[in-house]
């Protein structure tokens, strides 16, 4: 092949190698169509919820203050797909037992993982949970199951910590509540005993002062035990940290970005245990970096919660000063205080103190119920999951789309790889710029009786099939005489036209013609040739010298016996031999149409006759010598039809009696080396090589000129035939004897 291609010679690469092209095409496409059919349906089906965040207005301002909405969806989608929701998931399946352990747990939550994706819907506070599954029914209660499982993950997440914050207030109230009711009773029972009482102005200044103080004193206690129970709740939490609740409380940047690496991580390691095991080094560097992040997020939880308890601490500290404060100067006033009015002020205040205490935590308990409602996440169905009527994949459709793409893509690539490692020759311009030598003519491809069929597929090779008969259709082998105007018949013509300068230099008259192996076409070849050669007027003679596969007695359908062989040993004269035009008429072939041509009676036969045991002997006989000398004499031109010249050295024995030499090559049909070994063999034994016909040429793979052969040229030649001023008798002699036609 050429180095450098235009588009039209690689549009005639791939018509030259289309089988190949074909044949891959065809085979990717049952391929793909096999594959199609053999994958098992996939389903897919989602299920649609909404998130809502019914807050405070202290609340919004806080979640404002720590980060955006979106990161707060993110969050949300994570959970949903996440371990704990999917652990419920497959406990409910019966797919896990509850406290399974990490070994056991780990596998299946990845494998339902898998299946499973959830993604927020565009600028919208929803999140949509998608499920596949090889059966319709198990995707639809697959992805609702996930749905109501995160609905209750998520309520409990969010009201854990109000929920105990309430729980600490209604314990409290029932405290106050009983407090109450013991000074209420005390007060009684002292006014029954004393009677009425009343207190001076001064005395009455200092229960008021006294009141100040006790009730300052006493939101100082209430403080201090909030930021107790506060503390509490934190050192709780630092001993059981749940990482995706405390990354949704704590609001922290850096916790964040933490989080958001181990949610990468571990989504790495779910689509890496559909294709590698745990003991995959990939798989346990992954598992080192999950365990190393989950690491760094509980040790900065922890910093943050044990900060928290710090700050709490120290603010105990100082309520703990102003309660010690406060209580001394309760102290001093109580002092002033004669006894009954203290005893009396003291129930009074007691009373006093117990019911605001009372109304304050009754207060703090419906705040605590109405923050526990506004906490929590509150997850609603929208739209639940329904079985899919038809599967996502396979797309059989598609996939066989691409699988015929890619073979013809592939098929291209095959036909230009087969084509660059091909190592015959496929240009007239190639075979001149080797061989040195001109090609006389390029005889386009036609089919002929002689030519074997040649099933050509790609990566096998070559199938030759014998014709199923020996009964040649001689129309198809002799153009020149059966179809005259075709652009075979032309181009034998032309060939003739080229020897015919070439025997102007030299008067020479005996041309062997050889090729380099079998199945090239070089019988036919001859044959036309000394029909054209005939027609114009010179006695020619057709010798088959081909004494081991000989071929030209079927092509004019004549007896092969007598024949060259029987000359030269002596069994036959070579009159006898010889076959004029009355043999060929009265042979199997329809003589017809060669009655029709002028000048066809200047050609005569010689076959090879019977076939010898020795055929290179008797060519390298003296008798052949003298046989041929005088057969100079007799015709104006002799062509030789010798074997091949690599199998056998008979074309190689003949070529130095002839005056030139022509090689026969079929394009395409054996490497290009075969025939420049043949041409280099006669050049060093001194053959004139003068030229090479082509045969089985298509203009459209071997970049020569297209032939254009009229149709009107056709018409006006076979009229011209038709129209033959011929008479209507004719006079010949057949074996001695003459015979009207």
């Amino acid at each position: 092949m050429h180095q450098d291609l235009s588009i039209s010679e690689y549009w005639h690469v791939l018509l030259k190698r289309k089988w190949t092209v074909i044949f891959t095409t065809v085979l990717f496409s049952v391929f793909s169509a096999i594959f199609a059919l053999m994958q098992p349906p996939v389903y897919k089906t989602s299920a649609l919820v909404r998130v809502d965040q019914q807050k405070t207005v202290m609340n919004m301002l806080s979640d404002l203050m720590r980060w955006s909405p979106g990161e707060i969806m993110s969050t949300e989608v994570e959970m949903a797909q996440g371990p704990i929701v999917l652990g419920r998931v497959a406990e409910e399946l019966g797919m896990l037992k509850k406290n399974a352990p990490e070994e056991v747990f780990f596998p299946v939550v990845s494998a339902l993982r898998s299946r499973v994706s959830a993604e927020r819907v565009e600028r919208t506070n929803m999140i949509r949970i998608t499920v596949t599954s090889s059966d319709a029914t198990e995707a639809a209660r697959l992805a609702n199951l996930i749905a109501s499982t995160y609905k209750e993950v998520s309520a409990e997440n969010k009201s854990q910590d109000v929920r105990a914050s309430r729980e600490f207030v209604e314990g409290q109230l029932e405290q106050s509540r009983a407090k109450l009711r013991e000074a209420e009773e005390s007060l009684k029972e002292y006014k029954e005993i004393n009677g009425s009482m009343s207190v001076d102005s001064e005395t009455q200044i200092t229960l008021e002062r006294l009141n100040t103080f006790e009730a300052d004193l006493l939101g100082a206690r209430r403080e201090k035990e909030k930021l107790r129970a506060e503390l509490d709740l934190i050192e709780r939490r630092r001993r059981d940290i749940n990482i995706e609740r405390e990354v949704g409380e704590l609001g922290s940047q850096p916790l964040q970005r933490l989080y958001d690496t181990l949610l990468d991580t571990r989504r790495s390691i779910t689509s890496k245990q559909n294709t590698h095991t745990e003991k995959n080094p990939e798989m346990i560097s992954l598992r080192a970096d999950e365990a190393r992040t989950v690491s760094q997020v509980a040790s900065e939880v922890s910093k943050l919660l044990a900060l928290r308890a710090s700050e709490l601490s120290k603010q105990i500290e100082t309520v703990s000063r102003t309660e010690q404060e406060l209580a001394s100067l309760v102290g001093r006033e109580l002092e002033r205080i004669p006894d009954k009015d203290l005893e009396l002020s003291r129930l009074t205040r007691e009373v006093n103190v117990n019911e605001e205490l009372y109304l304050m935590l009754s207060r703090e308990h419906k705040e605590a119920q109405i923050k526990e409602i506004g906490s929590a996440s509150e997850v609603t169905l929208v739209s639940p999951a329904l079985a899919p009527t038809s599967p996502i994949k396979p797309n059989k459709q598609f996939t066989i789309i691409i699988g015929l793409a890619l073979g013809i893509m592939l098929g291209c690539v095959a036909a230009a790889l087969v084509e660059s490692f091909d190592t015959s020759i496929g240009a007239v311009e190639d075979i001149e710029r080797l061989l040195e030598a001109p090609v006389l003519a390029a005889v386009p491809r036609f089919s002929h009786a002689l030519k074997q069929r040649d099933i050509k597929l790609p990566f096998i090779g070559s199938l030759k099939k014998q014709p199923a008969s020996e009964k040649f259709d001689h129309s198809k082998s002799l153009p020149t005489i059966f179809s005259p105007g075709s652009a075979e018949a032309e181009a034998y013509k032309h060939l003739r036209t080229n020897l015919q300068f070439d025997r102007l230099k030299d008067n020479k008259k005996v041309y062997l013609f050889s090729s380099s192996g079998s199945q090239e076409g070089k019988s036919v070849t001859i044959s036309n040739l000394a029909v054209t050669l005939a027609q114009s007027g010179q006695r020619t003679l057709l010798m088959g010298c081909n004494m081991r596969r000989p071929t030209e007695y079927k092509i004019f359908g004549i007896n092969r016996k007598p024949g060259l062989s029987d000359v030269l040993i002596g069994a036959a004269q070579l009159k006898d031999a010889v076959h004029t035009f009355a043999d060929i008429v009265l042979g199997e072939m329809n003589w017809e149409p060669a009655l029709k041509l002028p000048g066809i009676d200047n050609l005569d036969i010689l076959p090879a006759g019977t076939l010898p045991p020795n055929p290179s002997e008797l060519i390298e006989s003296q008798r052949f010598d003298d046989l041929l000398n005088s057969l100079r004499k007799e015709y104006d031109i002799i062509l030789i039809d010798a074997p091949p010249a690599l199998p056998v050295t008979d074309a190689l024995l003949l070529g130095p009696k002839a005056d030139g030499a022509v090689l026969v090559y079929k394009l395409g049909h054996l490497p290009r080396r075969a025939l420049i070994r043949s041409k280099k063999l006669m050049d060093s034994l001194g053959i004139n090589v003068v030229g090479i016909v082509l045969n089985d040429v298509r203009p459209e793979f071997h970049g020569i000129a297209p032939i254009y052969y009229s149709k009107e040229y056709a018409r006006a030649t076979e009229k011209a035939f038709d129209s033959a001023t011929m008479p209507q008798e004719q006079v010949i002699e057949v074996n001695g004897e003459l015979k009207e036609t």
